[in-house]
């Protein structure tokens, strides 16, 4: 500290000297100088009022003038759509459109575009927006529909001309507008004829009316979509206006506003929206243009000012020019206390500039003193701020962070200098919770409530949504703008997902156990159904096993899905040291859902129960062959699973279909929609699939 202020001190000596030299003392200077402005204020009032009239009647004037502009303009967009309305409804009642002659008709309509100067094109479409016809092409062409179906619609309810919005044509694929004129045969709608205009024809014709330099003229349909621009047409044509002007459109027919407008300059505009269709004109001038005449008010009263403060300036110096060396002395005195060494005292004469250099000297041992205290005192207070485990942020009184530590940038994920710059508590909230902290906040800064706390989200700079606990209080300094909130943050996410992962297995275990039991006593009325109490408790227990083997292997996978192969393996449990010799399986790595591996294992244990008791498995020669796959269907995944037995004694067809047939057909297919067939061949022996 000491080495900047000496390097402070020799950067700026000749600056101090000059200051000491003209004010000599600063009490006597700013005292005279506070006279001298007293004595000029009526003067500078009288001057202020005067110029700011005249420029407030000048920017009157130019207001005025944009508003007469805007409505010339407007009429001159408005007698154009005038013609092209006419030019249209001229087309729609000719001769040859209305008997049908469309050869003729396209003659007809070529010559007007070449003869007229409104329209590049004329077209003829049927109420279903199939275009007939269309000058830019030739006759007979095959052309594409439409591409103005709301204007075409439009048209047809209101059965009469109809000029639409700007939109992308379906020939010229650029942006258009067209007058619509119905076809009227026996009060029906039957044609209906369109005049295409290009935008640029409508800007030449707003051109026209030759705008100041800087001004700009824009027309705007219905939707606020920019169908013409004087400046910059070819960019900003088809595109949305600004909200601003938007809005003022939407307010009424007529009206002043100021936006700042695509180009960034800030303008203030003037708009008429024209009776005929809804379309909007405006003018923009320059802001910077109306202020002219304030900015060379403003340049009046500066000078006036400067001229004043010179006087003040020069009088002072007159005046204070005796107190220099006095004052310098006492100003080299407290220097030195700023360099951290012992101020020279030397006496002035004046006793109150010798009490000053005094109490200079007295301060330079306290200032050590407290300056050794304060390095201590901040040095413990970094070292806890900084490396404390827990976010730690201080907000004004304006809500903006003061001060953040390294731990409360990585909970957020913005740096110290994002944070610091302008930011608060509100802005990292998540957009759900913002409404309801801004509730707790207002009531916590109102003294409401002693002690802030809260589980809310922040979103963080990356997007990732984060959970944290905000414990707050007030800290309230010697002086108020000393004041300032400190808060506690943690990043409880981690809990957050627990309890919700809590939650949403406990559902998940509540729904999963009411299917399971439905689907066990479905097995035991089907199984007690089939009329045999003696083979009941056999039978239910082996399905309820079956049953148990693949809902051992959901909760292994946490209900996410089973492997098929594991699937397959779990079902044929009392054949393992068959697989592979006599059992085998074929097929890729496939994750069947939960309720397709429920299914799926139910119908493979009915037919390794089968297999083993009536089929390949009941004798030593036989073997069975199950195949799956993924194949392709439509784009989408369609799983195939092929049982086939080999070798085992003759089938015969069954004299009932029981439970076990059930299960491995319609339960299938009711419950994963799909095609199962069962198929008895005295060669191949049972085929599932």
């Amino acid at each position: 500290m000491p080495g900047e202020t000496a390097r402070w001190r020799r950067a700026n000596d000749t600056l101090f000297d000059r200051c000491v030299a003209a004010l000599k003392h600063p009490g006597i200077g700013a005292w005279l100088f506070a006279l001298a402005v007293a004595a000029l204020l009526p003067v500078l009032v009288f001057a202020s009022v005067v110029a700011h009239q005249l420029a407030t009647a000048e920017r009157r004037a130019r207001l005025t003038d944009l508003e007469h502009r805007t409505e010339a303009a407007a009429n001159k967009v408005e007698r154009y759509l005038q013609t092209l309305r006419e030019l249209a409804v001229t087309l729609a009642n000719s001769p040859e459109v209305l008997h049908g002659d469309l050869q003729a008709f396209y003659d007809f309509a070529k010559r007007a575009m070449e003869a007229g100067n409104v329209g590049r094109a004329v077209a003829l479409a049927d109420p279903d927006g199939r275009m007939l016809l269309n000058t830019r092409r030739p006759f007979g062409e095959k052309l594409p529909n439409a591409g103005d179906v709301e204007g075409i619609a439009e048209a047809l309810a209101r059965k009469s001309v109809h000029i639409a919005n700007l939109f992308t044509g379906a020939v010229t694929v650029r942006h258009v507008f067209t007058a619509w004129a119905p076809v009227i045969r026996d009060g029906q709608v039957k044609l209906l004829v369109g005049v295409t205009v290009e935008p640029e024809d409508l800007t030449t014709a707003l051109r026209e009316e030759r705008l100041r330099e800087g001004w700009v003229g824009q027309v705007i349909d219905r939707k606020s979509i920019i169908v013409a621009r004087t400046l910059a047409p070819e960019i900003v044509v088809g595109q949305p206006a600004v909200p601003e002007a938007a809005a003022a459109h939407a307010t009424g027919t007529r009206g002043a506003y100021a936006l700042i407008n695509k180009e960034g300059v800030s303008v203030s505009a003037y708009f008429v929206k024209l009776p005929s269709n809804g379309w909007t004109v405006a003018l923009g001038v320059p802001t910077r243009q109306l202020e002219e005449s304030v900015k060379y008010s403003l340049q009046f009263i500066l000078a006036l000012g400067l001229a004043a403060l010179s006087t003040a300036g020069g009088l002072a110096f007159l005046v204070g020019r005796q107190m220099s060396r006095r004052v310098a002395s006492v100003a080299h005195a407290a220097m030195a206390v700023g360099d951290g060494r012992e101020p020279t005292i030397q006496p002035s004469n004046v006793r109150e500039l010798d009490e000053v250099s005094s109490a200079l000297a007295a301060a330079r041992a306290l200032i050590d003193a407290r300056e050794t205290a304060l390095r201590e005192s901040e040095a413990d207070f970094r070292g806890y701020f900084e490396h404390v485990a827990v976010g730690t942020a201080q907000i004004d009184p304006n809500g903006r962070f003061r001060r953040v530590n390294e731990r409360y940038c990585e909970i957020t994920g913005y740096s110290r200098e994002e944070l610091l710059n302008g930011m608060g508590p509100i802005d990292l909230d998540h957009p759900d919770d913002r409404d309801a902290d801004r509730e707790r906040l207002a009531s916590f800064f109102k003294g409401q409530t002693p002690v802030y706390e809260a589980e809310k989200r922040y979103v963080r700079k990356g997007g990732q949504t984060v959970w944290v606990r905000v414990t707050a209080t007030h800290v309230r300094g010697a002086i108020e703008h000393r004041n300032y909130t400190a808060g506690v943050i943690s990043d409880i996410t981690e809990r957050k997902r627990a309890e919700e992962h809590a939650v949403l297995l406990m559902k998940e275990v509540n729904h999963r156990a009411k299917n399971l039991l439905a689907v066990v006593q479905a097995v035991a009325l089907q199984t007690a159904g089939e009329g045999n109490p003696e083979v009941f408790a056999e039978a239910f227990s082996e399905r309820l096993a079956g049953l148990a083997a693949c809902h051992d292997l959901l909760v292994r996978s946490e209900w996410q899905g089973v492997d098929a192969g594991d699937l397959l393996r779990s079902q044929l449990i009392h054949f393992t040291n068959l697989i592979g010799t006599r059992v085998i399986l074929d097929g890729p790595p496939v994750q069947l859902k939960p309720t397709a591996a429920q299914a799926i294992g139910m119908a493979i244990h009915e037919l390794a129960t089968n297999a083993g008791k009536y089929g390949s498995l009941s004798n030593t020669a036989g073997s069975v062959r199950i195949v799956w796959e993924n194949v392709a269907n439509n784009a989408q995944p369609l799983f195939q699973m092929r049982w086939s037995e080999h070798g085992g004694p003759p089938p015969a067809p069954p004299q009932h279909r029981g439970y076990g047939h059930r299960v491995m057909t319609e339960m299938v297919e009711y419950t994963l929609g799909a095609d199962v067939s069962l198929d008895l061949s005295v060669a191949f022996g049972l085929v599932w699939f």
